[in-house]
């Protein structure tokens, strides 16, 4: 197996760099397809995990070691944050996959006239209704790591 140790940086916006070892994967890479799947989301709390690059598992990691290691709390908060945002994407049904894709497509082309798509939402969120109940057990379970984490590094400020 091999081992890659190799420095990681979220965005030139950020300014975040850290190292970590990731076998077989390019930590930065990760990291950086990660927040370009964050950047194409919408308003959306369910999202289908294959627009994802890495699997989620992975991608915790990552985040989670930067998250422990960055000292800058602006960092460490937006890291917080989209450590959280791993809560939207899922595994979709085909049923949700089309579902979500549907809303994704009214909100895109409703300009303003959502009361006129309003059964049509109604009939999409329904097919969706357990991945909005996924997503929320998801969102809780991730918050509840945070804090945890956050007990283990008495130095860092509350999690968000």
């Amino acid at each position: 197996m091999r081992i890659n140790r190799a420095p990681m940086e979220f965005s030139p916006e950020q300014g975040v760099e850290c190292t970590m070892s990731v076998a077989q994967y390019d930590a930065r890479d990760v990291l950086d397809s990660y927040l370009r799947a964050l950047n194409t989301l919408d308003q959306s709390s369910v999202c289908n995990a294959a627009g994802l690059s890495y699997p989620k598992d992975l991608i915790k990691f990552v985040l989670r070691h930067c998250i422990k290691t960055i000292e800058e709390e602006d960092k460490r908060t937006f890291l917080r944050n989209a450590y959280l945002s791993l809560a939207n994407f899922h595994e979709l049904t085909d049923e949700e996959r089309v579902a979500a894709t549907l809303i994704n497509e009214i909100g895109a082309s409703s300009g303003g006239r959502l009361e006129v798509e309003e059964g049509r939402i109604r009939d999409a969120t329904t097919s969706l209704r357990a991945a909005i109940e996924r997503y929320k057990a998801e969102l809780a379970i991730l918050e509840q790591e945070l804090k945890v984490l956050q007990a283990d590094d008495p130095t860092s400020a509350p999690a968000v």
